[in-house]
């Protein structure tokens, strides 16, 4: 499996880091447990950072609603981050987020451990590191991805010189 785009994989990683000092996030803000991004309150009804690639990405389009109020599921979100850094859908039932898992699952050296395929999920924090709710913030997961594109631009030098 190929890896992820090093400079979109940092780039992604600027955009949480943009998004958390535009929202003044606090880590009481990034609530795993929450499966919409509420887009009359951002700040408090977001699941994961697959649920903030939604407001990056302004996914909005699609007029759904949940109880009067506009919605995205965090997959949506999920699968913008995914393409953004070059995991593209081919065909099948997989959404291109689940390629990504895959790929961090099976590069744990390069993902920097090896709970990266539960990223999206419920105890997603514990893939950036983190090992309760409430510790990981928007600002963790842009580091942690741009830790995971040097160590990407650093296997693929060490690639090319051998």
């Amino acid at each position: 499996m190929k890896h992820p785009n090093a400079d979109r994989m940092e780039e992604m990683g600027r955009k949480f880091m943009a998004i958390h000092r535009e929202e003044k996030m606090s880590s009481r803000n990034l609530n795993f447990d929450e499966s919409f991004v509420d887009e009359k309150s951002r700040c408090n009804t977001v699941a994961c950072h697959g649920g903030w690639g939604c407001v990056i990405f302004d996914l909005w389009t699609e007029n759904s609603s949940l109880d009067g109020v506009e919605y995205q599921e965090y997959t949506s979100g999920a699968n913008a981050i995914a393409d953004f850094i070059g995991f593209k859908r081919v065909g099948g039932m997989h959404f291109n987020s689940t390629y990504f898992e895959d790929w961090a699952e099976e590069n744990p050296e390069l993902w920097g451990n090896e709970w990266g395929s539960g990223m999206f999920g419920l105890d997603g924090y514990i893939s950036f590191g983190f090992d309760r709710k409430g510790e990981c913030t928007l600002e963790d997961i842009g580091d942690h991805y741009i830790q995971v594109a040097a160590r990407i631009r650093q296997e693929d030098t060490k690639n090319a010189a051998s």
